[in-house]
């Protein structure tokens, strides 16, 4: 009777061994910011209309990758425009399997350019527009201008100088 308790425990301790040794399969992922969709699988490098296909944001790419798994970032030409986190957890390796974005050149851009009907004259050649609820950093022919930073306890916008900006009542 010990004998067969025992054998059962080895042959499930066995089973369990087998069961996670097994190599994970990696998989290969697509992102494609002109012709993509984030409602796609990012199993295919083109799309062919149905699920499969690039997905469209490097975001996605990460929240359906594992470990060990590699992202292609396709170079289309134009800037990808979104800002990306890679943590631990699924954007890990594995033991002899690295976890890779391949990207090919991209480049990653976080900048959006604010519309000329946005912006609204205060006078003086100086303009405001409301300031989106994220980080902000103004940049001007390509260069980040100065920030001037605003007391909170301030009841109008300070002196500014060419090429300065602030932050007021949750304008720029």
């Amino acid at each position: 009777m010990m004998w067969i308790r025992k054998s059962l425990c080895l042959l499930v301790f066995v089973c369990l061994l087998l069961a996670y040794s097994q190599p994970t399969q990696a998989k290969q992922l697509y992102v494609d910011n002109i012709g993509g969709s984030d409602n796609q699988n990012g199993l295919a490098p083109n799309g062919n209309g149905g699920k499969s296909g690039p997905v469209r944001t490097i975001s996605r790419a990460l929240r359906l990758a594992g470990k060990g798994d590699t992202i292609h970032v396709a170079n289309t030409g134009d800037p990808y425009r979104e800002s990306i986190s890679v943590q631990g957890g699924n954007n890990s390796g594995l033991v002899g399997k690295s976890f890779t974005i391949i990207g090919d050149g991209v480049v990653l851009d976080g900048r959006t350019e604010v519309p000329k009907d946005d912006w609204e004259l205060l006078g003086d050649s100086t303009y405001s527009t409301p300031a989106p609820s994220e980080f902000t950093i103004l940049y001007l022919d390509d260069k980040p201008a100065e920030r001037v930073t605003v007391e909170d306890a301030a009841t109008s916008i300070p002196e500014l100088t060419e090429h300065q900006w602030c932050m007021f009542n949750r304008r720029i």
